[in-house]
């Protein structure tokens, strides 16, 4: 009797497993089945899927910005003429990309003497030029060649100046803020005037040239 009750119990049990390893394996097709596309989607792409979202809203709000001040390119060459050859500006270092480096951005604000300029933080000590490149760079930037309209404004992260350039012009400050990634871009500011450009031949130039009298700032942490 003893062992029949046992066999019994045994079949019992080993039909309750079978019925629980079904059930459950129906309830994994089921989960699977029901999984948002995006969760199938390795780690990148739902990386790259959730960025491009939000770099779309960053382009069509800068794509409205650029259109306001894209009439006033005219006034680009009228406003560095009056930059004498030799005439040393005063440069500010733009601090790290706060899309990119979000961390450093911040302790950089928090821990470093900054300045704001026409929106954007700079280390608030400038950084002068020999005077070679003084003389370089004014010629650079007072080529007619060397800006046209901004107009690509495909870049992600959104503009983010790497060096501010500031000269002064009957006691008012013309200032050039430089942002090397979005394919090259400038900002320049004077008496309520704001011009947006894209570097076009001048964008490797004047990046090697700044390059070299990076001071402050700090090394990217996923960069060696």
């Amino acid at each position: 009797m003893n062992r029949s009750r046992h066999l019994l119990a045994a079949v019992v049990i080993s039909s309750l497993s079978v019925l629980i390893a079904a059930a459950q394996s129906n309830e994994v097709k089921k989960e699977t089945q029901e999984i948002p596309a995006s969760r199938m989607m390795t780690p990148e792409e739902e990386e790259k899927s959730g960025l491009t979202e939000r770099f779309r809203r960053e382009e069509e709000e800068r794509k409205k910005e650029v259109a306001r001040h894209l009439p006033s390119f005219a006034k680009l060459q009228p406003m560095f003429a009056s930059i004498k050859d030799d005439q040393e500006p005063a440069v500010f270092e733009g601090l790290p990309h706060q899309v990119f480096y979000p961390e450093q951005h911040a302790s950089e604000l928090k821990t470093k003497e900054t300045v704001t300029r026409n929106g954007f933080p700079f280390y608030k000590v400038p950084i002068k030029l020999a005077a070679e490149d003084v003389r370089k760079l004014n010629a650079l930037v007072k080529h007619p060649d060397s800006f046209s309209p901004y107009l690509a404004v495909n870049g992600p992260g959104g503009f983010q100046p790497d060096f501010s350039l500031v000269w002064e012009s009957n006691g008012k400050p013309i200032e050039v803020q430089v942002c090397f990634g979005n394919g090259g871009e400038i900002r320049a500011y004077h008496d309520n005037v704001v011009v947006y450009c894209q570097m076009d031949e001048i964008k490797s130039a004047l990046k090697t040239m700044l390059k070299k009298y990076h001071k402050n700032l700090p090394q990217p942490k996923n960069e060696k």
